[in-house]
């Protein structure tokens, strides 16, 4: 239950998409709905969760600008890190 909508952007009359996806969170698989502004919130039209986030799935929103996430996988230690590629 992948997907997207057009939702109203700033100002200037741009539109942005909202993402349907699921929380990668657990094996339950929530649908979230990922809104341009930043937000998380349940999707309540997927059938598993029906528009609810358990505490994890909230904490989504504040994952996403972490500023230590990771981006690329690492190979290596914490003396010499290494990227590689996700394929």
């Amino acid at each position: 239950m992948t997907g997207s909508e057009r939702v109203s952007g700033p100002e200037n009359g741009t539109t942005m998409t909202a993402i349907h996806t699921a929380c990668p969170y657990c094996g339950v698989g929530c649908g979230v709905v990922s809104k341009p502004d930043g937000t998380i919130a349940g999707d309540s039209t997927h059938p598993a969760n029906r528009g609810r986030l358990c505490s994890k799935g909230a904490a989504l929103g504040a994952t996403l600008d972490e500023a230590g996430r990771l981006l690329k996988p690492t190979i290596g230690d914490s003396q010499r890190p290494g990227m590689t590629h996700w394929g």
